[in-house]
C-alpha cells in the first residue's frame, strides 16, 4: 500500500502543485483551473488565500495552509456533484 505523502509546511503558503498531486490526486494543470474558475470550471477559490495567481505558470501558485482543507472539501463536493 502506498503511503500518503505529507505536505511541507515551511511557510504559511504551500505549493498548490504539491497539494493538487498529493491531496486532490489531480495534476496541477487541471486542479489549478478551479482556483479561479478558468476554462469553464467552477470557481472554488472564492474567499481563499493564494499567491502568484498572476504568473504564467500554474506551478507557481501557492495556497494558504489554513485554506487547504476548505479547498479540498469544495473540490471533492464539486467532483461528486459532476458524477450525479
Amino acid at each position: 500500500m502506498k503511503k500518503k505523502q505529507q505536505i511541507k509546511m515551511d511557510d504559511e503558503y504551500v505549493s498548490f502543485s504539491h497539494f493538487a498531486t498529493h491531496v486532490l490526486g489531480q495534476q496541477c494543470q487541471y486542479a489549478s483551473r478551479y482556483v479561479r474558475g478558468k476554462h469553464g470550471s467552477a470557481n472554488l477559490g472564492i474567499g481563499l488565500r493564494f499567491k502568484n495567481l498572476d504568473t504564467d505558470s500554474y506551478h507557481d501558485i501557492k495556497i494558504h495552509k489554513d485554506d487547504m482543507k476548505i479547498f479540498e472539501e469544495r473540490y471533492r463536493k464539486h467532483m461528486k456533484e459532476l458524477l450525479e
